[in-house]
């Protein structure tokens, strides 16, 4: 006999260090309408790192069985959540172009850039970044926090990012990162102009 499939309860979490883009807006609320029950939560800081320990502690405690990770500069489709939902891992995001127009968040273990316009499907990666990811609470469960430290880096001679930190550790603990190559085409990041693949 199987066990029944428990309903997820997922929030989403948004940190901000100054505003939001009204196109993020736009797509949050067609996201949001498509299940009104979904909780949301944002947090406005300078820190990067400490904003998402904060939203996912807060989401923990309200119950969430996972957490959306959205940030406040990203374009996204309203079936976001469902589709992230429906591949039953436990970290799974989009690749998308950063801020600075070079190569893709999403990293294989050699630090080289995951391609995503040719595939499709779900590929497991060593890095994805957390502007969309979806990431099961019981990963935040198993990880001693802090779960997004930025340390300094003495070979590379800079800090690094908390959503690598985050990914190399969950790995270590038995958590693959993947990304979904299929999402990734409908997603993109805004800065001075969107960036998609």
């Amino acid at each position: 006999m199987t066990e029944p499939r428990v309903c997820p309860a997922p929030a989403i979490v948004t940190p901000s260090r100054d505003g939001v883009h009204a196109m993020y807006t736009y797509d949050l609320v067609e996201l949001i309408r498509r299940d009104p029950s979904v909780q949301y939560g944002m947090s406005l800081g300078s820190m990067l790192g400490n904003l998402r320990h904060a939203m996912v502690k807060g989401a923990l405690s309200n119950g969430a069985t996972h957490i959306l990770m959205i940030d406040s500069d990203m374009r996204f489709p309203p079936d976001t959540l469902e589709r992230l939902l429906a591949h039953h891992v436990d970290i799974v995001g989009a690749n998308y172009v950063p801020r600075g127009g070079q190569g893709t968040t999403a990293r294989y273990s050699d630090g080289s850039y995951v391609p995503s316009q040719e595939r499709t499907g779900l590929e497991p990666v060593h890095v994805v970044g957390c502007g969309v990811v979806l990431i099961s609470a019981q990963v935040f469960r198993a990880l001693d926090p802090p779960w997004f430290p930025t340390p300094w880096d003495e070979e590379s001679e800079q800090h690094v990012s908390e959503d690598v930190w985050f990914c190399v550790h969950a790995k270590k603990a038995g958590f693959q990162p993947y990304v979904d190559h299929d999402l990734s085409r409908d997603v993109k990041h805004v800065g001075w102009v969107e960036l998609g693949l």
